[in-house]
């Protein structure tokens, strides 16, 4: 601490002025040496006058550098959850970040304030390591949200393909299908929104995680392929499903009807047997 350094700076001053009357006895007359720090009063003033100032020039570089502790006491999860809810939040935080990194690295390794050398490596190392966390963070937060978006749209895509690949036979069957793609069209455009935020999402970690070992590389590149609309994906599936289901449903009403004539042309010739064994 600056504190303990001024005092022991000012205590080996001391000393060291006090040198001559406590070392040096001389031959016959040692008063000499007693009397000599009295006959330099004005230097000596001038020496811890020039020792205030070299510890203000000291403070002053403190406080130069006191923004940066304000590093240490930023609460990356509380601001997240208050402030970033987007893909570009995320961006423009990371960049702000990128930034502070760059101005760290511009940094001296070290500062000359008159005879003390202060050595800033540690400090330095201190901020790189504070950012990275931060960094580290940023990154879990926008993997949940990915996470979280992805989640949503493949159980979307696997209950919708489960009920588009069903094949009903009855009319009853035939119209709670309809009513269950009518369902999955209506929900298509959000789902495809956030289908694009995770996209979004997972390119800027892609971007941002070449240094972090806190992102699964691999699984996201997987999640991405599975909601994209790229040819042999979840979502490109999706689509196809939709395209034949209106087909499927028309073949299947066709069938129903001709099941359905068929009953009631059997229906008719029983009534009309019936009839002729009344008659009879």
């Amino acid at each position: 601490p600056l504190p303990a350094l001024k005092s022991t700076y000012f205590a080996k001053v001391k000393s060291f002025m006090e040198f001559p009357g406590s070392k040096f006895k001389g031959l016959n007359n040692s008063g000499v040496f007693m009397r000599m720090p009295y006959q330099n009063i004005q230097p000596l003033v001038k020496v811890y006058s020039k020792g205030e100032q070299l510890f203000c020039r000291l403070e002053n570089l403190l406080l130069g550098y006191k923004q940066w502790l304000m590093l240490g006491k930023f609460d990356m999860n509380t601001y997240a959850k208050e402030n970033i809810f987007e893909v570009k939040d995320f961006e423009s935080n990371f960049s702000v970040l990128k930034t502070k990194q760059n101005q760290v690295h511009s940094l001296p390794d070290e500062e000359m304030v008159g005879g003390f050398k202060v050595s800033m490596y540690w400090f330095k190392n201190w901020l790189g390591d504070h950012i990275k966390r931060l960094q580290d963070l940023l990154l879990v937060a926008l993997r949940n949200l990915a996470i979280s978006r992805f989640c949503n749209v493949n159980g979307y895509i696997t209950s919708s393909i489960k009920t588009l690949t069903y094949t009903p036979t009855t009319i009853e069957e035939i119209i709670n299908a309809q009513g269950q793609y009518m369902d999955i069209v209506t929900k298509k455009k959000s789902m495809r929104n956030a289908a694009t935020v995770c996209i979004e999402a997972i390119m800027v970690l892609l971007t941002h995680s070449s240094s972090s070992d806190v992102i699964d590389i691999d699984d996201l590149l997987m999640k991405k392929k599975s909601v994209s609309m790229s040819k042999g994906s979840d979502w490109s599936i999706l689509e196809h499903e939709l395209e034949v289901f209106c087909d499927l449903i028309d073949k299947q009403k066709e069938q129903a009807m001709e099941i359905l004539n068929r009953d009631v042309s059997n229906l008719q010739k029983q009534v009309a047997s019936f009839e002729e064994r009344w008659e009879t």
